[in-house]
């Protein structure tokens, strides 16, 4: 039985001056454009599908969108990891953000006073009645225009002598 061990090792990119046209990698200064045209990519070579979508690459890439620096011109494969990653992130947020509103329901649910639960039932049922009486009067509205109008139809179609031609 063979055991296959992946190396992967995680660089830190840091300090992306666009002006002076450099980046600190490892906390050695490069040149922008030769740590984007080579350091970077045989990096990023080095991962498989699975890997480059881990946090790894959301860290290496992080500094260059930050500093402007359209990373898909360079670094196609990390650049849709970081957009998945920030997506996926983003709607972990929205997730969390839900559950914390859902259990505040749930807890003022819980502590509510009997006169609270009764008198939102009342508003509910009120609520019910009004509904349905205000169905109730467009259906009947909507039942009589109809009928007029097909009364109306049929007295224009009596007018009309078919054998005249």
């Amino acid at each position: 039985m063979t055991t296959k061990y992946i190396l992967t090792w995680r660089i830190a990119v840091s300090d992306v001056d666009t002006k002076s046209n450099t980046i600190k990698i490892d906390g050695q200064e490069h040149d922008l454009g030769f740590a984007l045209k080579f350091l970077l990519p045989a990096y990023f070579s080095t991962f498989d599908s699975k890997t480059i979508q881990s946090d790894n690459t959301f860290n290496a890439v992080e500094p260059l969108v930050a500093a402007g620096i359209k990373v898909s011109n360079f670094l196609p494969m990390a650049a849709e990891a970081h957009r998945d990653l920030t997506y996926r992130r983003q709607a972990e947020a929205r997730e969390a953000i839900r559950q914390v509103e859902q259990q505040a329901i749930r807890f003022a649910e819980l502590n509510k006073s009997k006169e609270q639960v009764e008198r939102e039932q009342l508003e509910a049922e009120a609520r019910k009645k009004r509904l349905r009486e205000q169905s109730e009067l467009v259906r009947s509205a909507g039942s009589t225009l109809g009928k007029s109008r097909a009364a109306q139809m049929l007295e224009g179609i009596g007018d009309i002598n078919l054998l005249a031609d």
